[in-house]
């Protein structure tokens, strides 16, 4: 037999799995494959092949362990089951396969053992079907291991599947585990060792400039490198020079001494004409101007002295100033010309002279000075010209050093003069050194040349321009006060002047005023104005609440109590109107009566209240209003009537109280002119009542107006509140006076069936009584099943309610509001409804209520009907105010939503 067969799906099958597949046991029991038997056993004889065998044809006699490769999982197998990859079987009889374990796999079906992991693989994990290849970076160096080693610091695995780790070579290095590749030596660095896991940076005066390097370069001459790991070397800079090998730092030029370029080995000497004046310079300095240089290799320059000059940078020597110029420091880079007011008549000076007083240079640069003329001076040394005479002075010889002023009494009026002048008539000069003579101001005048002070006008008198000879008299209306005026002064307003020369003026006496300037007389105060003092510019008109009936008076008359002056400038006052008053005298406008008070006749000064049943709702009446029905005034002032409050009424005009609502009536809203009798159904059992009292389950009110309620009688019931009549109990029922239900007086076996109730006794008339629209009105009516019988919704006991027919005088304009045909009350379900009023109605109503029942017949079909008639009277109190619309509904207020509600009927 062969080694191994290719299987269909490619797997290889071992040879032992081969073999027993070619060998079936022969079969010489009668079981079928799965079990087996001694010969001849059959049915129930036979065994099923426990766990780890199997038998595969029928008529077994014994099974078949499950061969080394193979296992059986489950009792009463047919065939083995070849263990999958990554697993093996190295026993017969097995009942599962085992995982190969970390570090081993199995790569075929119906392996019988694992493999380890060959070197440069691993496995991780049991049950592998293949190993794993080592990754760059780590490797295996031996069999059946679990994991990859990483390669150390200083070695690296380049490709999966590595047996060892490769070192790190010379300008490389690995500075941690695990890397797949050595790192180059970055430039600045080197690395001169095999296996390395740092590189080291090129020292100070060394440098490396390319990657992978295994040793570092010198500095050259020139150059330096001032810090480790260096990249490039650094060129001295301009100013420095470096003179040997791996040099760490340049050497700055000394002083006298340069480097124009950068990399120099050597520095230059300054020539002549230049200097450097400390270490490290790049250039030697020119000399400035001003200054001069004249050896080599010097570290400053000397300054020009005094008297000399430098005139150009670089010079090795100074010059001197020429005549006409001179220079007074050190350094100077020109000379300087001699000032205009001075002059030099020499070389090398270091200043110019002034000139002397009477004597002036005008031009730069001289060599001499000139004398000043007749007309002019020069006060002190150093003028650029002599200085003419100034108006007020004057200068008659030559050389002077000052010019002499004009006496008092004339004057000089140019520059450059040689002599004064005299005054002229209506001007003076008067003081020396005038340049003009003065005129005489406004106010006073000189009659004769020459002088030194003018003459003030006189009082009386004025001298209104400059310049005058002579003094002008004041004219009538105006005067002057005092001596030295230019004008005379019209009399101001409140005074007046009758003369010529006057020297004031007149008061405007009391009871007159003076309206404008320049009067000579005073005029009498109007009517309606007055003036109170003297001196007055204008009449005061009389103030508002006071007159002034004649001319010329000098105070105004105050309007008497009960009258009023409204404007200023009367001359009479004014009698308070009726509907108002004027309690105090000078009152500029009269007061109206007060809310609550009136006044009837003019010129009054107190207003009166409104007696007790009226009042006066608006100020400045004249007359009080009656308190209306429906509502009282308690006291006198009030403004308002008050409406009877709830419960009360008032039925005549002006009451001054109201009236408390009888027993058995009831006032529901304020303002009330009459009570309104209880309805039926309901009682009042006090005075002073704001609603009527329904009568409550087992009591009943048959008629309007009652203080009371009436119990049911025995035999009968009430089963809500508000009934007008009791309802007499069914048969074989019975119910105590005052009850709310009927009751069984044993055991009841009586026919079941629903009992029908309403709030009124059917077939009776019921009397509403008079009803006004204007107010809240209402008009119950409810309808009860009294059926005690619980069995709930039990259409043996339920009430249908099949129609509601409206009749009589007016029943086509009521409806029973929430009513739907074939609704159904079951026991102790009830109806609470009212009526609705369609449309507009007063004075007397009538109209019946026909309702249709399924009471004493089958459920849903028609049975008993229950009649009523209602009657009354509508009025409308507003009847002037409301219109009258088509299809009105008379809705009322504060009603309980009308719809079908269920309770406990309860006996009493």
């Amino acid at each position: 037999m062969e080694v191994s067969h290719q299987a269909r799906n490619g797997l290889k099958l071992s040879a032992i799995t081969l073999a027993l597949l070619a060998s079936p046991a022969f079969a010489d029991s009668n079981c079928s494959a799965g079990y087996y038997g001694p010969d001849g056993a059959s049915g129930a004889d036979c065994i099923i092949a426990p766990v780890g065998t199997y038998v595969a044809l029928n008529g077994a006699t014994a099974p078949t362990p499950a061969p080394i490769g193979r296992f059986v999982a489950t009792e009463g197998a047919t065939s083995a089951t070849l263990a999958p990859l990554g697993f093996y079987v190295n026993t017969t009889g097995a009942s599962a396969a085992t995982p190969a374990s970390a570090g081993y796999y199995v790569d075929i079906l119906g392996a019988s053992a694992a493999k380890p992991a060959p070197i440069g693989s691993y496995v991780s994990t049991e049950g592998a079907a293949a190993p794993t290849l080592a990754e760059p970076g780590t490797y295996v160096d031996q069999v059946g291991q679990s994991s990859a080693t990483p390669a150390a610091a200083g070695y690296f695995v380049p490709n999966e599947g590595a047996s060892t780790a490769q070192i790190a070579g010379m300008g490389t290095y690995v500075p941690g585990e695990g890397y797949s590749a050595a790192l180059q030596a970055a430039p600045g660095s080197y690395v001169n060792t095999t296996g390395a896991t740092a590189t080291t940076p090129a020292p100070v005066g060394y440098y490396v400039d390319t990657s992978g390097a295994t040793a570092a370069k010198q500095a050259p001459v020139g150059s330096y490198v001032p810090t480790e790991g260096a990249e490039a070397p650094t060129l001295a800079a301009p100013g420095t020079y470096v003179d040997q090998v791996g040099q760490s730092s340049a050497t700055p030029a000394a002083a006298g001494y340069f480097v124009p370029n950068e990399g120099a080995s050597t520095a230059q000497i300054a020539g002549m004409g230049t200097y450097v004046p400390g270490e490290g310079y790049s250039a030697a300095l020119q000399a400035a101007p001003g200054s001069y240089v004249n050896t080599t290799g010097a570290t400053e320059t000397t300054p020009a002295p005094v008297g000399y000059y430098v005139d150009t940078a670089g010079s090795s020597a100074a010059k001197a100033a020429p005549v006409g110029s001179y220079v007074p420091t050190e350094g100077a880079i020109a000379p300087t010309l001699a000032a205009p007011g001075t002059y030099v008549d020499q070389v090398g000076q270091a200043s110019a002279t002034p000139a002397p007083a009477g004597y002036f240079v005008p031009n730069a640069g001289a060599t001499s000075s000139l004398i000043a003329g007749m007309g002019t001076y020069v006060p002190g040394e150093g003028y650029s010209a002599a200085l003419p005479a100034e108006p007020g002075s004057y200068v008659n010889t030559t050389g002077a050093t000052e010019s002499t002023l004009a006496p008092a009494g004339f004057f000089v009026d140019s520059y450059g003069a040689t002599n004064a002048q005299q005054a002229p008539a209506g001007s003076y000069v008067p003081t020396e050194g005038a340049s003009a003579p003065t005129l005489a101001e406004p106010g006073s005048y000189v009659a004769q040349p020459g002088q030194t002070a003018s003459t003030p006008a006189a009082a009386g008198y004025y001298v209104p321009n400059e310049g005058a000879t002579s003094a002008q008299i004041a004219g009538m209306g105006t005067y002057v006060p005092g001596e030295g005026y230019s004008t005379a002064l019209p009399a101001e307003p409140g005074s007046y002047v009758n003369t010529t020369g006057a020297t004031e003026s007149t008061l405007a006496p009391a009871g007159y005023f003076v309206d404008s300037y320049g009067a000579t007389y005073a005029q009498q105060a109007p009517a309606g104005s007055y003036v109170p003092a003297e001196g007055a510019s204008a009449a005061t008109l009389a103030e508002p609440g006071s007159y002034v009936a004649q001319p010329g008076q000098t105070a105004s008359t105050p309007a008497a109590a009960g009258y009023y002056v409204p404007n200023e400038g009367a001359i009479a006052a004014q009698p308070a109107p009726a509907g108002s008053y004027v309690p105090t005298a000078g009152a500029s406008a009269p007061t109206l009566a007060e809310v609550g008070t009136y006044v009837e006749q003019p010129g009054q000064t107190s207003s009166t209240p409104a007696p007790a049943g009226y009042y006066v709702p608006n100020a400045g009446a004249t007359t009080a209003q009656q308190a209306p029905a429906g509502s009282y005034v308690p006291g006198e002032g009030y403004s308002a009537a008050i409406p009877a409050e709830p419960g009360y009424y008032v039925d005549t005009n002006g009451a001054t109280a109201a009236k408390a609502a009888p027993v058995g009536y009831f006032v529901p809203m304020e303002g009330a002119i009459a009570p309104f009798a209880a309805p039926p159904g309901t009682y009042v059992d006090a005075e002073g009542a704001s609603a009527a009292t329904p009568a409550q389950p087992g009591y009943y009110v048959a008629t309007a107006g009652q203080s009371s309620a009436t119990p049911a009688p025995p035999g009968t019931f009430v089963a809500f509140s508000g009934a007008t009549a009791a309802n007499t109990c069914p048969a074989g029922l019975y119910a105590v006076a005052g009850s709310s239900s009927c009751q069984s007086s044993y055991e009841r076996n009586v026919e079941v069936g629903p009992i029908y109730s309403s709030i009124y006794t059917a077939g009776q008339t019921m009397d509403m009584g008079q009803i006004d629209l204007a107010n809240p009105w209402q008009i119950n009516f409810n309808i009860a099943n009294q059926s005690t019988d619980l069995a709930v919704d039990n259409p043996f006991t339920g009430m249908t309610l099949l129609d509601v027919t409206f009749g009589g005088l007016h029943g086509d304009l009521f409806s029973l509001f929430g009513f739907n045909g074939g609704m159904v009350l079951y026991e102790q379900d009830i109806f609470d409804s009212y009526f609705t009023l369609d449309d507009y109605l007063t004075g007397n109503f009538e109209f019946t209520l026909l309702l249709t029942t399924d009471v004493g017949a089958a459920f849903g079909e028609a049975g008993e009907q229950y009649s009523y008639r209602f009657i009354g009277t509508f009025i409308d109190s507003a009847a002037t105010t409301v219109s009258s619309p088509s299809g009105l509904l008379l809705m009322l207020g504060g009603l309980t939503f009308a719809g079908l509600r269920r309770k406990q009927l309860q006996s009493k």
